[in-house]
């Protein structure tokens, strides 16, 4: 019980002292102060601020590709915002599409074989099917 009367006189005192310092001063003045003030206005920084330290990610995530290479392009920046399924890279595909031509007569070889060898197949069974 004499705790509460000790803060209950502590409080009434603080509140009539800040009561009594607002009164003391001339309507419309500012308090005295040795800063000087002015109004807010939106703007850029120009300082800069050197620091030590490390910073910790928010959430870490994992960024694979399917394919490997040289990046082409990159169409995002450090600390840019992205969604699911943004494209944020191109990879050049120069490579693989040297190698795809350089391919191309040997694939074609194959499929002709394997034309062939298709052909000759029907040929057999067409000639079993007819008794030869």
């Amino acid at each position: 019980m004499r705790r509460l009367y000790v803060w209950s006189i502590l409080i009434l005192g603080l509140v009539a002292a800040s009561f009594a310092s607002q009164q003391s001063l001339p309507a419309g003045a500012a308090p005295p102060s040795g800063y000087t003030t002015r109004p807010a206005v939106r703007g850029d920084i120009d300082d800069v601020v050197t620091a030590v330290g490390s910073t910790q990610p928010s959430e870490y995530v994992d960024v694979g590709a399917q394919a490997t290479g040289q990046l082409k392009a990159i169409h995002v920046a450090v600390g840019d915002r992205v969604t699911e399924g943004q494209l944020l890279a191109e990879i050049d595909s120069t490579v693989y599409q040297a190698r795809v031509t350089a391919d191309q007569p040997g694939f074609a070889a194959i499929s002709s074989a394997r034309r062939m060898s298709s052909n000759g197949r029907l040929r057999c069974r067409a000639g079993r099917a007819s008794g030869s």
